[in-house]
């Protein structure tokens, strides 16, 4: 009875993302039975939301000797290794894994994903596709496809599988960050922050929605709009260039009295755009 209820609170607290706030009820499955698996298994999550990699392990491969979930196991296990960039250990735990449950949709998405980030991009492709076989609608299965797409810059199949995540999010608050995701692709910041501040009024406590916000509302602020400019005109690199052919067409046909306020334009332009996220930051960064 005391486990299923604590259990429940466990499950509850993992769901919002609120790890640290399960402990104490972890710590009671450990005083009803001290080789509790799950409770292990339960412990070793908590150390790996707070980055205790090596721990995690400790606490998992002791959940998987007193006899939890195998592929579970294997799959935090290969976790641990690969937030500490030991690909050959992470992916010997995710086959590990594969091998006893070789449709997981979300095992598969992540091997691939992690081979992404190790180098090897067709075999990415290869497993993150076969996850999308086996488990189309999975929301863990296309965020990590459209990570994948974010990372090859491919806007096309970006908004293609924002669609599909938006499809499978699980809450309200992933459907707000996914419609922000969306309108991001697409360039409509003001669109996209007022999503992300609606996801941030529902968990107001979540550091990466508050980032977020304040990267849009930088993004989208009065101060920022010669960067705004800029960024439309192709970027810094483009302005630089047309910069040079304007002043070196000046010099040929010897109009130096334009090329002297031209020249002092661009500079003060150049200043302007350094130093206005000094003072963004100092007076307006965190006033979401």
């Amino acid at each position: 009875m005391i486990k299923e209820k604590e259990t429940r609170v466990i499950e509850h607290y993992f769901e919002m993302g609120h790890y640290e706030k399960a402990v104490p009820s972890i710590e009671k499955l450990f005083e009803v039975n001290p080789l509790d698996p799950d409770a292990f298994y339960y412990m070793a999550v908590v150390h790996f939301s707070k980055n205790y990699y090596e721990s995690a392990r400790r606490m998992c491969e002791q959940a998987l000797y007193n006899g939890f979930d195998t592929v579970q196991s294997y799959y935090l296990i290969g976790l641990t290794y690969e937030e500490e960039k030991k690909f050959k250990e992470a992916e010997e735990a995710y086959l590990s894994a594969l091998a006893l449950e070789p449709e997981n949709g979300d095992i598969l998405a992540t091997y691939g994903y992690m081979m992404l980030k190790a180098g090897f991009e067709d075999k990415a492709l290869q497993l993150l596709e076969e996850a999308k076989r086996v488990a189309p609608y999975g929301e863990k299965v296309n965020q990590l496809i459209l990570q994948y797409y974010f990372a090859k810059s491919d806007q096309n199949q970006q908004l293609h599988f924002i669609q599909n995540v938006m499809e499978s999010a699980s809450s309200e608050i992933m459907n707000l960050v996914n419609l922000g995701l969306f309108h991001a692709l697409k360039n409509e910041d003001k669109a996209a922050m007022e999503y992300f501040r609606q996801a941030f009024l529902l968990d107001p406590t979540n550091s990466d929605l508050l980032k977020i916000l304040e990267e849009y509302d930088r993004l989208t602020h009065p101060l920022f709009f010669p960067q705004r400019l800029i960024k439309k005109a192709g970027g810094p690199a483009v302005i630089y260039s047309l910069f040079l052919v304007i002043a070196i067409l000046f010099i040929f046909l010897k109009q130096y009295i334009v090329l002297l306020p031209f020249s002092a334009i661009y500079i003060v332009l150049c200043i302007y755009t350094w130093i206005t996220p000094f003072f963004y930051k100092r007076f307006f960064y965190g006033k979401i």
